[in-house]
């Protein structure tokens, strides 16, 4: 009886070291996980903020066609004028 009971505590303890084991394990993949998600919260904010600048670059380009386009046509108008004259 007593090889039993040493058998059996024996058991135990591997068991409770192997738990322990897996507890460790579990905390690495935890903050590996929570490592990932902070690095995925800076890359969004970071995309979100080339997407901001990117619109106003977009709006500026967008209101100086405005001016640009025009003058274009009125060269090309003089240019055609000349040419012809």
């Amino acid at each position: 009886m007593p090889e039993n009971e040493s058998r059996t505590e024996t058991l135990l303890t591997e068991i409770r070291d192997l738990q322990r084991e897996s507890l460790e394990l579990a905390r690495k993949h935890l903050e590996m996980s929570q490592v990932q998600f902070e690095r995925s919260q800076a890359l969004h904010a970071r995309a979100e903020r080339i997407q901001d600048r990117s619109e106003n670059i977009m709006g500026v380009a967008r209101k100086s066609l405005f001016v640009i386009l025009p003058v274009i046509v009125g060269l090309l108008a003089y240019l055609t004028w000349l040419i012809f004259k």
